[in-house]
């Protein structure tokens, strides 16, 4: 990839411990992205935390992280992104999503502690854990050349979706007993009011 002007830095794993054992958190029993901005001298979470915030992002215009969904989950891909904030929200909908939800992220988190300490920053969340998957790499690569191509860095044409929705509040649909669930709708498909998303059978 030839860039126009600017610098493109690539980190593809920072939690290295917790990718290699299959689980979010490192050996300190922290969770990395709960750490930030962390300390020079806290637990290992911490100074990691603190390592990356102010070596590798403070000498950053823009960032973008990208996320899987936690276990036995999948997630259709989505920006999270703060759209308070114009220069998060230019790259958020420069991306290519169809989905932009408004979250400022929780305290501690890499996104949150990265836009306060001056660097716009979105996450991707997209796809199951535990896999590379096809679909969510290419959305992936396609993501960041369109925003580069939306900053000047990069001739990229923008690949951009059939719809886009700022959405500014979601809610978690639970079932209120366990069974077997049937989905009725797949990820990403539209809905009216009252149609039924899923039925959950008992094994009897």
């Amino acid at each position: 990839m030839k860039l126009l002007s600017g610098t493109l830095i690539l980190i593809p794993v920072v939690n290295v411990f917790g990718f290699e054992n299959h689980q979010r958190y490192l050996p300190d029993r922290r969770d990395l992205n709960r750490s930030f901005p962390g300390s020079t001298s806290g637990s290992m979470a911490s100074r990691i935390a603190s390592l990356l915030l102010n070596d590798i992002v403070s000498k950053c215009d823009y960032c973008i992280d990208f996320h899987t969904a936690a276990a036995q989950r999948t997630n259709y891909p989505n920006i999270r992104v703060d759209l308070s904030d114009p220069k998060a929200q230019r790259i958020a909908k420069a991306f290519g999503c169809s989905l932009i939800v408004h979250n400022e992220g929780p305290d501690g988190s890499f996104r949150r502690e990265a836009c306060k300490s001056g660097c716009p920053t979105i996450v991707v969340e997209a796809g199951e854990p535990w896999k590379i998957e096809p679909s969510v790499l290419e959305l992936g690569v396609s993501g960041i050349k369109n925003v580069l191509s939306e900053l000047g860095m990069l001739k990229y044409p923008a690949n951009v979706p059939t719809h886009q929705a700022l959405i500014y509040k979601t809610i978690w649909v639970r079932s209120e007993i366990g069974g077997i669930l049937k989905f009725h709708i797949g990820p990403g498909d539209f809905i009216k009011e009252g149609q039924a998303i899923a039925t959950n059978y008992s094994i009897m």
